[in-house]
């Protein structure tokens, strides 16, 4: 009985202690300790579950949860020069002569960039020094010269180029371009060299060339009812028939060369052969070439009348408002330009020959402005040489032509061409994924001239041939596409 009165004192006691001294209590209210306060002034190592850090390279972590280095930084820079972030030591420096390289060694960084040939960079480590402003570092380790045009349009780059170059006029001091001056001091009319026109003409007047005259007096020229106006054009394949003609009229001699049939010249062909490598092309043209409404005309004598001489005339117009170019008779507005102003001549026509069912006309000797097609641009009107036509004549009730179909050929300078095309827009050049220069070296490259046209027994100009398809028309007046000084 009095063992069992003792333990329950010794309870009672320790009870009172625990509640007495809040143990307990504080315990259960406070809830666990955080691992931030269980690291608190430790570096490293575990307490009580929670891990305090992690030494980096060359270190431990001691009985105090402290880091502390197990290198012997003085046997690590034992040949090695600078700090060695890896093992945390700082070496000496080098001796006079010397630098120390990304390996932390001493090396004759004057010996690596001579031997080099380096004057700036890096070499294995070596900084061989650094460029002077307005120059850089080039990979063979040598200062090249940065060009520099900011707020430049033409003049010194700097080292030794151009900014550009001015399209009118020289660089002015302040290396800008002088504006264009209109050169139309002896011009009644026509292109003024920047991009405009000199002028007007007085009404009732247009301009031929670069005089401004009184038209065609009649107001509509007495046509001969056989008007016909081409509703399709697309570039002959090789010189086969039906492809091209014979436009130096040598028969022994074709472009390309083979097969020949008859002589047929047709360059601009072998050409497209050549380009078709490195550039997509399109053979079909529209039907007005310019974009501007405007479609080649060409009117025969009527009555068309079967084995006799022929007059073929050449105009330009565009069809009246309305108007379906494939339409039966379809009227149209013949330009002016294409008539004498005095005496209402046609200014273009070739002469030919006719049988039953085809027609002949031009050769050399004769120019006509026509539209040219190499397939990569947009056809541009100009001057063709030795310009021949060959067409089969569907007729229709008294002599009146109801269609044509045949082929053009001649033959254009290149000189002329490239002008042409150096007018276009950028775009124009940009869309066939090449430089507009590398586009030009191309054309030089490849498009050749094989045709004599001024018989000085060096070809000067290239062939070409066109099939076209041509439908009835009639004349409704005249017009002028640009009184105050339109092209012709």
């Amino acid at each position: 009985m009095m063992r069992q009165r003792l333990v329950w004192m010794v309870f009672l006691l320790v009870g009172s202690f625990w509640s007495g001294c809040g143990w307990l209590d504080e315990h259960v209210d406070d809830g666990p300790v955080s691992c931030a306060d269980l690291c608190n002034g430790r570096e490293c190592g575990w307490n009580d579950g929670c891990e305090c850090g992690s030494c980096g390279m060359g270190e431990t972590c001691n009985f105090a949860n402290k880091c502390e280095s197990t290198v012997d930084c003085d046997s690590v820079c034992i040949g090695h020069c600078g700090y060695v972030y890896a093992l945390g030591c700082d070496c000496d420096h080098c001796e006079a002569g010397l630098e120390c390289g990304n390996d932390n060694t001493c090396v004759d960084c004057a010996w690596k960039c001579d031997a080099a040939g380096a004057e700036c960079g890096n070499v294995d480590g070596c900084n061989c020094g650094g460029c002077p402003t307005g120059s850089s570092c080039a990979a063979d380790g040598l200062c090249e010269c940065v060009p520099n045009c900011t707020g430049q349009l033409c003049g010194d780059d700097g080292c030794g180029g151009e900014c550009g170059e001015c399209e009118f006029g020289g660089c002015l001091p302040d290396n800008t371009c002088p504006p264009c001056a209109p050169q139309c001091e002896e011009l009644e009319c026509g292109p003024d060299g920047c991009g405009g026109y000199c002028g007007p003409c007085e009404p009732g007047e247009l301009c031929y060339g670069e005089l401004c005259e009184a038209p065609c007096a009649a107001p509509v020229k007495p046509f001969s009812g056989n008007l016909t106006i081409v509703e399709s054009l697309a570039l002959g394949e090789g010189s086969a028939a039906g492809e091209a003609l014979d436009v130096d009229e040598d028969s022994g001699t074709c472009s390309p060369a083979y097969p020949c049939e008859d002589g047929q010249d047709n360059k601009t062909s072998e050409f497209l052969e050549q380009m078709s490598d490195f550039v997509a092309y399109n053979s079909e043209m529209p039907a007005s070439p310019g974009n501007d409404g405007r479609h080649q005309l060409l009117e025969l004598p009527a009555p068309f009348v079967p084995g006799a001489p022929i007059t073929v005339h050449l105009y330009r117009g565009k069809p009246t408002p309305g108007c379906d170019v494939e339409a039966t008779s379809c009227p149209v507005l013949v330009d002016a330009h294409g008539l004498d102003p005095e005496s209402c001549a046609p200014r273009w026509k070739l002469e030919g020959e006719t049988t039953s069912s085809e027609l002949t006309a031009g050769g050399p000797g004769n120019v006509v402005p026509w539209p040219v097609h190499i397939g990569l641009f947009q056809p541009v009107v100009m001057h063709v040489h030795n310009f021949a036509i060959a067409a089969d004549v569907e007729l229709g009730d008294g002599g009146k032509v109801f269609s044509l179909q045949g082929v053009i050929g001649g033959a254009f300078r290149l000189e002329v061409a490239l002008e042409a095309w150096e007018k276009l827009p950028e775009e124009a050049w940009t869309d066939l994924g090449f430089s507009k220069e590398m586009v030009q070296n191309l054309l030089e490259m490849f498009l050749a001239p094989d045709i004599d046209t001024d018989s000085d027994g060096l070809p000067d100009a290239i062939s070409f041939g066109q099939k076209f398809t041509a439908g009835a028309a009639t004349a409704a007046g005249l017009y002028s596409p640009v009184s105050d000084g339109g092209q012709q």
